[in-house]
């Protein structure tokens, strides 16, 4: 802590209270678990309660202002998630990889020692009493001694994996999981005390916080929980919340508030969609205009007594309830008349209930008056609390810009209207804030980077340590540019700077970087993946566990009926997957999906279920046939488990099926639609009846334009093998289209290329690989809309090649292909396109054919609640190689 007389005269009496060993609940933790997170940051958030301030002394000097300059920076071999924290304690760094967690020097940054894992890991290990606690794809929590890297424990396997940051107090390790489940496990012995299941079973993606013997943790059924932490029983669970899940990250617990920061339902492309997504929203509705739009968010303060923190020109105070003296605002009225807007919701850590206000008097309730902020998907960072015991968040409104308005660092007095301005920035990028003493240190990205630097929530004094890396040390972004899996997590979630023993630590561009006031720049060894020593650790679930949960998927379609597409916002670039594609982000648009996928499912499942299946499929077939519509369009049942916004639902009551493809000359029709068409014709056995309605020859494309858009080339390849395929079934064998299959297989496995083509190049107007989708489809271009006729013939004719470009684009290119909604996307986007789980997996199976034990592996949990297509044709995928 600095000298005391540094510090403001009424913060001292808090800060003296905060570092008080008498004051646990003052300081975020419990009494009996205080000591153990005071002196480092040991878990994602630094404490139990997920306030992300660690205490300043001596020995830790979390307080590191001013200027700091770049000491040493790391790279790594093995893929780092973004959301991934450094954490720090014992005088190391200990950083979870998709290979294994790696151990550092905290000084030096030498490596002390590695445990390798076989699958990813999948958050920020937390370390406490000597041992490390961390997540694994391979559905277990690894406990490792954290001085030496041994292997201490294995939890018995979950449902699926995991993928939060446990949470260690009491002796017990709380840790949420993708099957939906909250677990806990005996600290010593990695025994399972007790779990929690949510009544959807949705996946939990949240980190759990704790205060006074209660966890509180969010689900993806869109309900906020308060589970007690000795027995397992839900204390209460929040109303449904708005948005589409609650990802990477953790609520803060605040006073007597807990506090859960969402993402929001709004595309920013295709139909329905709004321009911009909810950031050009909020500028309409703030600043009456989303381009030209200026002046604050609200009324500025100028009463000094009315607030408690420093004020001046570039860091003004205001207040949200009050309109501008531009007419802007007020934020308040914004959300009391659009509450589906909000994306931060405060509740009463005792009820579950949201805190509300009425600061106009109109009986209506007021929310916190907290803005989007962010990139444009995923959840925005958490609040913290800062040294002066005020919550800090990055939130939108500070002021308007030509372009997109402006938001920042900025403090709340709890219960008003007031925000106090400490960092702005534009609103449309991602960051990630930590604190220590009295700093409040932050990582802003943008564009290829970002900045990185600290403000004193004392003085206000704001340091920047750099504007874009390269400026200071090119060899960091030219590490990245080096590397297959470059194009991930620029500008998704983010990790902030960590604050330890007088240094600051981010993982960014595949580096760990230290910064401090000494600097130095030097380079340090490249950190090596290792392969595990050990026998795998994942145990392979029965068969029996993979039809029931076959059936489960088949019924819950069964039950709703007709399902409309699933509404997902992946981020900036939906916008280019609906302009340079065939609207491939309306998931499970094409109605030839729905046929052959439940059309594989058939012979899996018991013969009741199937009889129901059949006449459902009648139904889906004689409504919606594959080869009338391109898209089902957007009534009917919802596929996931989040509510879509007001607009967007009104929007979908419009808009009905579609006769054609928009958008892009890839092709007029799906020609897939064909392979439907013969799937539905095996199953009925009425092809003479289907062969007059197969969608005969539309323009293929040239082969050099094949060649650089594989998908497009596999969708011909599966039409041609449907019309191959029921003439003959029909008795009326088609020389011709089978003559045109056959060029088309040479021509695939010719053209087969591990690389997506350069980003530069056109094709005739069919596709702009310098466009939107080149990079997020690099794992799956090659394996879209695969079909056995085509699987067999590369089996046959390339089984090397793609045997490397699995190795290729599991190990070097993205680790997580096969996490369902994967919180790492390209640019903008934070989120990975959800071909990638399917495509790659059915290249394992169908191409590669390997074994059910290696398959389930990768089967992680479907994507949306119901009628996700993708992971039924996994489940069909891993069970025909368990039963062939």
């Amino acid at each position: 802590m600095p000298p005391a007389q540094t510090i403001c005269p009424i913060l001292l009496p808090l800060m003296l209270l905060l570092l008080s060993p008498q004051s646990a609940s003052a300081a975020g933790l419990d009494v009996t678990d205080e000591a153990k997170y005071l002196d480092g940051w040991r878990m994602a958030g630094a404490n139990p309660e997920r306030t992300s301030w660690v205490p300043n002394s001596p020995e830790n000097q979390t307080d590191v202002p001013g200027q700091l300059k770049l000491e040493w920076y790391k790279p790594f071999e093995p893929f780092i998630w973004q959301k991934v924290q450094i954490i720090a304690a014992d005088g190391l760094l200990f950083v979870a990889t998709a290979r294994g967690l790696h151990a550092l020097d905290a000084a030096t940054g030498d490596e002390r020692w590695v445990y390798p894992t076989e699958m990813p890991l999948g958050h920020s290990p937390t370390v406490v009493d000597g041992i490390a606690y961390v997540g694994c794809f391979d559905r277990r929590v690894h406990a490792v001694d954290a001085k030496t890297g041994q292997g201490i424990w294995l939890s018995e396997p979950a449902g699926a994996g995991f993928n939060t940051n446990p949470l260690v107090v009491g002796g017990k390790v709380y840790a949420g999981n993708r099957d939906g489940t909250l677990y806990c496990l005996d600290a010593k012995t990695g025994r399972m005390a007790w779990r929690f299941e949510t009544e959807l079973k949705q996946p939990i993606l949240f980190s759990c916080a704790h205060k006074d013997g209660v966890l509180y943790v969010a689900c993806n059924d869109m309900h906020a929980y308060a589970v007690d932490a000795a027995m397992g029983r839900q204390v209460w669970k929040s109303a449904k919340l708005p948005g589409l899940g609650f990802h990477s990250y953790w609520p803060t617990v605040y006073r007597d508030r807990v506090i859960f920061t969402g993402c929001h339902g709004y595309r920013g492309g295709g139909e329905p969609s709004t321009i911009g997504g909810l950031l050009y929203l909020d500028d309409k509705d703030i600043y009456g205009s989303n381009d030209k739009g200026k002046g604050y968010a609200g009324a500025l303060v100028t009463d000094k007594a009315a607030f408690p923190w420093p004020s001046g020109p570039e860091t003004p105070t205001l207040d949200l309830s009050q309109k501008s003296p531009e007419g802007n605002g007020p934020v308040t009225e914004y959300f009391e008349t659009k509450p589906w807007r909000r994306t931060y919701f405060m509740l009463d850590r005792k009820t579950g209930k949201e805190v509300t206000y009425d600061f106009d008097g109109d009986g209506k309730p007021e929310y916190a008056p907290m803005l989007w902020h962010g990139t444009h998907s995923g959840n925005r960072f958490p609040p913290i609390v800062g040294g002066d015991g005020f919550l800090y968040q990055m939130a939108g409104g500070v002021k308007g810009q030509s372009w997109i308005s402006r938001g920042g660092v900025l403090a709340w007095k709890l219960d008003t209207p007031l925000i106090g301005t400490l960092v702005p920035s534009a609103h449309d990028e991602p960051h990630a804030l930590a604190a220590g003493g009295n700093q409040i240190y932050y990582y802003h990205a943008e564009g290829r980077d970002g900045c990185q630097g600290s403000a004193d929530v004392v003085s206000r004094r704001h340091a920047m340590y750099y504007w874009y890396i390269d400026a200071i040390a090119p060899n960091i972004p030219a590490w990245l540019r080096t590397r297959p899996n470059d194009m991930y997590g620029h500008c998704g979630d983010q990790n902030p700077p960590v604050p330890y023993k007088g240094k600051v630590y981010l993982q960014r561009w595949g580096h760990v970087i230290c910064f401090s006031p000494q600097g130095g720049k030097k380079k340090l060894a490249v950190s090596k993946a290792v392969a595990p020593s050990s026998p795998s650790t994942f145990i392979v679930p029965e068969k029996a566990v993979l039809r029931e949960r076959l059936a489960a998927e088949v019924e819950k379609m069964l039950a709703a009926g007709h399902l409309r597409p699933g509404w997902f916002n992946r981020g900036l670039r939906d916008g280019h997957m609906a302009g340079e594609t065939d609207n491939f982000g309306d998931w499970f648009s094409k109605p030839g999906e729905t046929i052959t996928a439940l059309a594989r499912a058939l012979p899996l499942l018991a013969p009741e279920l199937q009889g129901r299946t059949k006449e459902y499929l009648r139904h889906e077939f004689e409504a919606f046939p594959p080869d009338k519509y391109a898209h089902i369009g957007w009534q009917g049942a919802a596929r996931e488990a989040a509510d879509v916004p007001p607009e967007m639902a009104a929007a979908m009551a419009k808009l009905g099926p579609r006769p054609a493809s928009r958008h892009w000359k890839g092709w007029t029709f799906p020609p897939q639609a064909n392979y439907a068409l013969y799937q539905y014709a095996k199953v009925f056995g009425n092809a003479k009846e289907l062969l007059p309605r197969i969608r005969r020859w539309q323009k293929i494309p040239a082969d050099d334009e094949l060649a650089a858009l594989p998908f497009v080339h596999n969708a011909y390849v599966a039409g041609l093998a449907g019309i191959v395929g029921l003439a003959e079934l029909a008795g009326q064998p088609d020389a011709s289209a089978k003559a045109e299959l056959d060029r088309l297989l040479a021509l695939r496995v010719a053209k087969f290329t591990t690389d997506r083509p350069a980003l530069d190049k056109k094709y005739d107007g069919v596709f702009t690989v310098g466009g939107g989708i080149a990079v997020p489809l690099t794992v799956s271009r090659n394996f879209m809309f695969l079909v056995p006729e085509l699987a067999d013939y590369l089996r046959a004719n390339a089984l090397g090649k793609v045997t490397e470009a699995c190795r290729h684009y599991n190990d070097e290119v993205l680790p997580y292909w096969f996490v369902a909604k994967a919180e790492q996307g390209d640019g903008e986007n934070t989120f990975s396109v959800l071909f990638d789980y399917h495509a790659l997996f059915q290249a394992k199976a169908m191409i590669l054919k390997e074994p059910y034990e290696e398959l389930v592996k990768y089967l992680d949990v479907p994507a949306f609640h119901r009628g996700d297509l993708y992971y039924i044709d996994n489940l069909c995928a891993a069970l025909e190689a368990a039963e062939p």
